[in-house]
């Protein structure tokens, strides 16, 4: 295990950033191109880590080295290089001084609507890349945890353990037999069958986050088109209809690329300037920014549908999405559920 004080090559261990059952995710100093890093590590010996068990998360360790690193774009998480040591494998990243979604509605709630429209944007512009890629990667866990913002505000993708790419012929049972990806924020297709993912079941992800950084609600917790002014009343109809067509239980009906849903909430308000985090101390509402109104497209705005009991889908079926510490699953996303290579 690395410590505080440890080289690893070219690398210091400056320090721990969150520890799991399989590794831990350290920031260390790259003497050689004098900047900060962070190290990902799996190590065969890790608590959690059964007899048998290495060699598979080793090998969907190395997938997502080699398809995150495929991208080069300001809102994906950069991917250095990846250290093979035999027991042990490192993935060194571009170190975000931030904190992920997840962390962030803990600590602040709901965020201001142009806020969560501008972080939606652009995840959806990273996704636009990634479904772009002549590999044609889907990433299929895109969720609160695997979004980091930068101090400035900026949303990155991270976590491509899951991903999915067209040399697939369809998408297989990780260790354990489940599913891949987190049910909380899995799109139907992606629960219900074994079929190659298109790039819409992503969207339909960013339709789960952008209603719960809107409402700090799971909308999977809510009865089936259930829109984000039902819980809170200042989201605009226009904002409404952008989500619950990306909630498309048909994913015929949803957004078939993120282009085109990025324009779609493009066109409910102007692009703000990414705001700080909250400094440490502050409480939830001093990081607030009063809220502009968005504009709404003519047309009526989506209703929700009647009857139907609200969804309760566990967060620990491959979830991840916890609270109380990391998680092996935040740490390797794909060490709840697993992932096809």
């Amino acid at each position: 295990m690395l410590q505080i004080g440890q080289t690893l090559g070219k690398y210091r261990i400056e320090g721990i950033i969150g520890e799991g059952a399989f590794g831990q995710v350290v920031k260390a100093w790259d003497t050689s191109l004098k900047r900060l890093v962070a190290i990902k590590e799996l190590r065969r010996d890790a608590p959690g880590m059964g007899s048998t068990a290495f060699d598979e998360y080793a090998g969907r360790f190395r997938r997502e080295a080699q398809v995150q690193a495929q991208f080069n774009h300001p809102h994906i998480v950069h991917v250095y290089e990846l250290i093979d040591q035999g027991d042990t494998l490192y993935l060194v990243m571009e170190y975000v001084e931030g904190k992920d979604l997840r962390e962030v509605m803990a600590e602040r709630g709901p965020l201001a609507v142009d806020e969560a429209v501008r972080i939606a944007v652009e995840v959806l512009e990273a996704l636009a890349a990634v479904h772009e890629h002549p590999l044609d990667v889907v990433h299929r866990d895109v969720k609160p945890s695997n979004v980091l913002l930068t101090a400035r505000g900026q949303a990155k993708l991270s976590d491509f353990g899951l991903a999915q790419v067209a040399a697939e012929s369809g998408r297989s049972m990780g260790a354990g037999g489940h599913h891949p990806g987190t049910p909380l924020y899995m799109s139907p297709e992606q629960e219900r069958t074994r079929a190659y993912l298109k790039a819409r079941s992503d969207l339909y992800s960013v339709g789960c986050v952008l209603f719960e950084l809107l409402t700090g609600e799971l909308y999977k917790r809510q009865e089936e088109g259930t829109p984000p002014s039902a819980l809170r009343t200042e989201v605009p109809p226009g904002l409404d209809a952008v989500v619950l067509k990306a909630l498309a239980e048909d994913e015929r009906a949803r957004y078939q690329r993120a282009g085109e849903m990025a324009a779609a909430l493009r066109a409910l308000t102007p692009s703000p300037a990414p705001s700080p985090l909250p400094r440490a101390g502050e409480g939830r509402g001093a990081a607030a920014r009063p809220e502009r109104p968005l504009t709404s497209p003519p047309g009526p705005s989506p209703s929700p549908r009647s009857g139907g009991s609200p969804r309760s889908r566990g967060e620990g079926e491959g979830g991840g999405e916890g609270k109380g510490g990391l998680l092996p699953s935040r740490l390797f996303p794909w060490a709840v559920g697993g992932a096809g290579l």
